[in-house]
């Protein structure tokens, strides 16, 4: 996780460059120089993010869409399923509500 700044320190140090994406609360004054951090919880100073609410897997495709929006749009249904699993407020979320809209309206096996 983004507070694991020991472990990524290490991997950095052979070479890896790490994208650390995360929805937990971060532990701010551990400035972590080892990992690009993409997180809803805290950005690049900003501490006043409106969604906070959402799951790793929102996260985590959040940052797929912007890579490849075609591939992230198949796995949009996968983000729906971790917003339920992880029962994530769906009252002060609009973009998870709109996410498990998007499953109900699918119409390919999301089970397969």
């Amino acid at each position: 996780g983004s507070n694991d700044i020991q472990q990524m320190k290490t991997l950095f140090e052979k070479g890896w460059r790490i994208f650390c994406l995360d929805h937990h609360k971060i532990e701010i004054e551990n400035d972590n120089p080892y990992c690009y951090l993409i997180s809803n919880q805290w950005q690049n100073g900003m501490q006043n993010i409106e969604n906070t609410k959402g799951s790793g897997a929102l996260v985590t495709w959040k940052f797929i869409n912007y890579i490849d929006h075609e591939f992230a749009n198949q796995m949009v249904s996968y983000v729906g399923i971790s917003i339920i699993s992880d029962s994530m407020d769906l009252r002060t979320n609009l973009l998870a509500y709109e996410l498990v809209f998007q499953i109900l309206c699918l119409r390919h096996h999301i089970f397969l």
